[in-house]
């Protein structure tokens, strides 16, 4: 699932079955590769309140709501210190996207994630240079990801430049393919 799809969501209590709000953004654990947190936004645009639910408080994402067990789970407002680690959906999908030899391969453009579990499973990546119907995208999973960091993700040469199909793999010089 695209993470953005949680964007505007209601949250809602199974207890109470009342909407606490609707997802405003996503925090993200580096370290786990997966949801901290979900800043959820209540009230109306003048006046309203932003606070956290944290992902284990989390019951199910569902195709329509976010839902938690109740009111209770909701936490302090994402602004707080303790949420500042935690680079958000925005943030993440801001990074541009390099070669572990140095070349920019574009940014992201999507964060994939598990709807069951908060695991960040793949990113989308869209090329730098073309634009328009000639822009490509590629799609790396997670596993692949060498690092993601506050400026830069870094995936491996051989991920963002596959060999094109039927191409031979290329030997190093002064090595020459055995004739057995």
């Amino acid at each position: 699932m695209d993470a953005k799809r949680l964007k505007g969501m209601p949250v809602v209590s199974i207890e109470g079955g009342e909407q606490l709000g609707t997802v405003h953004d996503l925090l993200f654990s580096i370290d786990d590769r997966a949801i901290q947190a979900f800043s959820v936004r209540s009230g109306g645009l003048i006046g309203g309140t932003t606070n956290v639910v944290e992902r284990g408080d989390v019951r199910s994402i569902g195709p329509d709501a976010v839902m938690v067990q109740s009111r209770a789970v909701l936490q302090g407002e994402d602004t707080e210190h303790r949420y500042r680690q935690y680079p958000s959906l925005g943030e993440i999908s801001s990074l541009k996207v390099v070669s572990e030899e140095g070349s920019r391969i574009g940014s992201v453009a999507s964060v994939l994630i598990d709807e069951q579990t908060g695991a960040i499973t793949g990113l989308e990546i869209v090329r730098a240079g073309l634009t328009g119907p000639f822009r490509s995208n590629i799609s790396v999973p997670i596993d692949a990801v060498i690092s993601i960091g506050r400026d830069a993700v870094v995936i491996p040469e051989r991920v963002a430049n596959p060999p094109a199909e039927g191409a031979q793999p290329e030997t190093a010089p002064g090595q020459e393919e055995s004739q057995g």
